[in-house]
């Protein structure tokens, strides 16, 4: 009586096709007969063939990877918690969120120390000095909000704000107006929604085995945005050349690149 075979229980990946599993075929058959024929005078003639049907294969392999990519983001629009929500989901079930109130206490004080409130004294500017934000440039703060960012703690998406403002532009310039004239940032928009993401395997004790996330309003940061825009104008080219901060165009790369070459 023959031993009953088993077999691969596994199931197969995503990407997986007949067509791959005939190259794959194709492949293994392939390589055997290059193993056979060595020291014969068709060897290099099969080496030849196994490397062609091998690039075939990752051929294959990467096209079937990226129509599948494709076809899981369509999914996104027809059935937003479907398929690519659980995908998503699966990679956060393995740490749920620190809710330990004296853990988040010990947390934060190690996370975000604190310091002395520094106290200074700005010069306001008469009204008619500072020139009112217009609908354009407000349109514009708008765009780059973005659609995929988290919101604040006002828990408003950027989509339905960011609609809210393209249809009733004049009630949010009022608001922004108001506050620029008068030099106010309101205290609402200066508090962040905090979440920590895990670093590894680290023990969750441990503060600095969590990442903060500090997420502000969006309506806030429109109007940083604008502000950002102003400085900008203002400052022009009077920042001093190795400066990569608060600069267009450069980042902390340009800087350790700098370092690096200056090292050398």
């Amino acid at each position: 009586m023959h031993r009953r075979r088993k077999g691969n229980r596994h199931l197969p990946v995503y990407w997986w096709s007949e067509d791959i599993d005939k190259l794959r075929a194709e492949s293994l058959r392939a390589r055997r007969q290059v193993q056979r024929a060595g020291g014969e005078p068709c060897f290099l003639q099969l080496e030849v063939v196994l490397k062609e049907i091998r690039r075939n294969l990752r051929k294959a392999i990467g096209d079937s990877k990226k129509r599948c990519w494709i076809e899981l983001i369509g999914e996104v629009n027809n059935d937003p918690w479907g398929r690519p929500y659980k995908a998503v989901m699966s990679k956060f079930n393995d740490y749920q969120q620190p809710t330990c109130p004296d853990q988040l206490e010990k947390i934060v004080k190690v996370l975000f120390p604190t310091q002395e409130p520094f106290e200074y004294h700005v010069e306001h500017e008469e009204e008619e000095m500072i020139r009112p934000i217009t609908h354009k440039v407000l349109m514009q703060a708008c765009v780059r909000a973005g659609n995929s960012k988290a919101p604040g703690m006002d828990h408003i998406p950027n989509i339905p704000l960011g609609t809210a403002i393209q249809t009733a532009p004049q009630m949010f310039l009022d608001v922004y107006n108001r506050y620029l004239a008068g030099g106010i940032f309101p205290e609402r928009w200066r508090r962040q929604r905090l979440a920590f993401l895990p670093k590894g395997n680290k023990p969750t004790d441990d503060p600095s085995s969590w990442r903060p996330l500090c997420m502000l309003d969006t309506a806030g940061k429109t109007l940083e945005r604008v502000i950002q825009s102003r400085v900008e104008a203002a400052i022009g080219n009077s920042l001093e050349d190795n400066q990569y901060g608060f600069r267009k165009g450069r980042s902390t790369i340009d800087a350790i690149n700098q370092v690096v070459n200056t090292s050398k």
